[in-house]
């Protein structure tokens, strides 16, 4: 898609790109209101419509606000602990597409070379997803965030010392370096997700033990990973305006040397303080 929308901008102009996206959206509308469709059918002849008008009430919404906050005081160590690693993956995936995008702009790459720079960072994550499965089934949940980081952080940290060499004189190696951070990616697919339902799994038993949970524990586990992926949204939103005020205010090299070193401590506090979930899984 990266490649398909710098060719489209360069044949066309830059509002073609949002247009053809649009048109990838419109197409598959249809499916998404049919799926809508026969759901709400189903749950009008069923007895969950019933239940969808009390989820409605204000009294439930109440209650849920209440089960977050419990939910989060008795699980605030496992979000701090896993959740914080799993934070600086995905910030370090959303930096990594505006560093090797700037890079390649100082490279002197033109705008189709910059969409198959940023497609074969992305075909290498696509490629390495089933090393993530393997790692994390074969080896455990904290041996693929290990690997992830630090494949990810050593492609940053090699990016870094790439852009101080000489105009066009490092491209071939901006595609090896974007490979390897594509894989460092890649070998981390669905990890955060992964831990989190482990452990909303372990939010369960204990919202369950609790004299607070009582016995209504039904919806804990959705709960507990809508609170997990919201901290992981953070990591999103954070890293593309930490590296671009970073490149402005000191150099592109720096920035890519801070998201490798935050990355590498990442994985080091993995190693030392966070737990293996796998056995967690039911």
């Amino acid at each position: 898609m990266p490649m398909l929308g710098s060719f489209v901008a360069v044949r066309f102009g830059y509002r073609a790109p949002f247009m053809v996206v649009s048109a990838f959206g419109a197409l598959v509308f249809p499916f998404a209101l049919l799926s809508y469709s026969r759901e709400t059918r189903l749950n009008q002849t069923s007895a969950t419509a019933e239940r969808k008008e009390e989820r409605n009430s204000k009294a439930v919404v109440f209650r849920y606000f209440r089960m977050i906050k419990e939910i989060f005081a008795m699980n605030w160590l496992e979000l701090l602990t896993v959740g914080s690693p799993c934070l600086v993956l995905n910030m370090l995936r959303q930096a990594r597409d505006f560093l090797f995008a700037v890079a390649a702009m100082n490279a002197g790459f033109s705008q189709d070379q910059i969409g198959l720079l940023i497609s074969s960072m992305y075909l290498m994550d696509f490629l390495s997803f089933p090393v993530s499965g393997y790692l994390m089934d074969k080896f455990g949940r904290k041996h693929a965030l290990v690997a992830s980081l630090s494949c990810i952080s050593l492609g940053c940290v090699m990016l870094s010392m790439l852009t101080g060499t000489g105009r066009g004189a490092h491209k071939t190696m901006l595609f090896l370096v974007a490979s390897v951070a594509g894989s460092g990616s890649g070998i981390g697919a669905g990890i955060a997700m992964c831990m989190g339902a482990d452990l909303a799994n372990v939010a369960q038993v204990k919202f369950k033990e609790s004299s607070r949970g009582g016995s209504d524990d039904s919806d804990v586990k959705a709960l507990f990973l809508g609170i997990f992926r919201t901290s992981q949204d953070l990591g999103q939103m954070f890293g593309p305006q930490l590296v671009g005020t970073l490149s402005k205010q000191v150099s592109l090299s720096f920035s890519g040397l801070l998201c490798g070193s935050i990355g590498i401590l990442a994985a080091l506090f993995s190693v030392c303080c966070v737990k293996e979930t796998k056995d967690l899984a039911m």
